[in-house]
């Protein structure tokens, strides 16, 4: 069996990062995050372009905590016991698919 040679270029904090998967991970979660904030931005736009009003654009930040709020123990609860990678692909790709209705919608 042939033995690669380990990289010694990543200091130790980041040793992690020889890993495959995890580098994987990180990149998906890293372009998930990006996904989500920018639809943040533009659905806080949308919204206060079409109102004007500071108080519906706080509307639309606490509509979209709530949820997270309100389950976050009863999805922790779930994540417990459902396989990871699984959760992790039906939740990404349910976001995709939200994000890209609601791009949809607001094409003009």
């Amino acid at each position: 069996m042939h033995k690669r040679a380990p990289r010694r270029w990543l200091p130790a904090g980041l040793i992690a990062l020889r890993e495959r998967n995890f580098v994987l991970y990180v990149v998906g979660q890293f372009t998930s995050q990006l996904g989500s904030w920018i639809e943040l931005t533009a659905v806080s736009w949308i919204v206060y372009e079409m109102t004007n009003s500071p108080f519906l654009l706080g509307l639309v930040g606490l509509f979209r905590a709530t949820p997270t709020i309100l389950l976050a123990l009863f999805g922790g609860a779930i994540a417990d016991r459902l396989p990871r990678r699984l959760l992790l692909m039906c939740t990404e790709s349910t976001m995709l698919v939200l994000s890209l209705t609601l791009g949809i919608l607001s094409v003009k």
